[in-house]
């Protein structure tokens, strides 16, 4: 479901600039819209996550002990769709959608011996998907630099994360288990812009995301809680960490 939000998204911004920029003028309360401030941003990078719950609570103390998950969610990859205009000379105004995903992960073999000592062995499979789409509104303030135009900004998100849990042995199939919650968050980042050949050019950007959802609940609104330990914790996504991008900048100027 997630990912097909974030294609529409994409989508959506992709016709929403190709309307746009087939009209050379929009009046905005009386004021010009002016298409040469308008910009599409469309790259990814590599983000590293606190999961702070899921991997200290859950994969090391129960999942890892008995086999099912061994690894940690700590990095995954991102991608993000983003349109900006300059409301100033040095600011603009971006609203945009970041997609972050971390996985878990088991492929072994389990032995188990018969009555008699005879040893069979089943292909044991588990995987722990966890995901996050963003939803951000964020302010750019930029200054040239040696033929580079720098920025610095940040802004406020809307979260939506899901985490998918299979489990399964050889022909006896997966057992299944969904969680989604929502949360807000904040990004901050400093990156610059390289123009490669006007409308293109080139974007870089490093900074830090907290993204954090709430409890984790089933479709039935159960949560996803650690009931075989002490003050059991209750699981939710923690996608805070720092993060790595780049990317293509497209001017919608005619």
């Amino acid at each position: 479901m997630i990912r097909r939000r974030a294609i529409l998204f994409l989508t959506m911004l992709f016709f929403l600039s190709m309307m746009i920029t087939s009209t050379p003028s929009i009046s905005l309360a009386g004021t010009a819209f002016d298409m040469d401030n308008l910009r599409l941003d469309l790259g990814g990078g590599l983000s590293f996550y606190r999961m702070s719950r899921i991997n200290d609570e859950y994969i090391e103390w129960i999942s890892g002990a008995i086999g099912i998950f061994d690894e940690k969610i700590e990095r995954g990859p991102a991608l993000s769709g983003t349109i900006g205009y300059r409301i100033m000379p040095r600011v603009s105004l971006d609203i945009g959608l970041t997609f972050l995903r971390g996985i878990s992960a088991n492929d072994s073999q389990v032995e188990w011996q018969d009555l008699y000592g005879d040893a069979h062995y089943y292909d044991f499979e588990s995987e722990l998907r966890t995901s996050l789409l963003a939803t951000e509104i964020k302010a750019k303030y930029y200054f040239p630099f040696d033929g580079v135009e720098l920025f610095a900004g940040g802004g406020i998100a809307w979260c939506h994360g899901k985490t998918i849990i299979d489990v399964g042995y050889e022909n006896l199939g997966p057992e299944g288990y969904k969680f989604t919650s929502n949360g807000l968050g904040f990004v901050a980042s400093l990156g610059g812009f390289w123009e490669i050949y006007r409308p293109v050019s080139f974007f870089y950007e490093a900074g830090y995301r907290f993204y954090r959802t709430g409890d984790l609940k089933d479709s039935n609104g159960k949560r996803w809680k650690l009931d075989v330990l002490e003050d059991a914790p209750v699981m939710n996504l923690d996608f805070s960490g720092y993060f790595f991008a780049g990317g293509i900048s497209i001017s919608l100027s005619r």
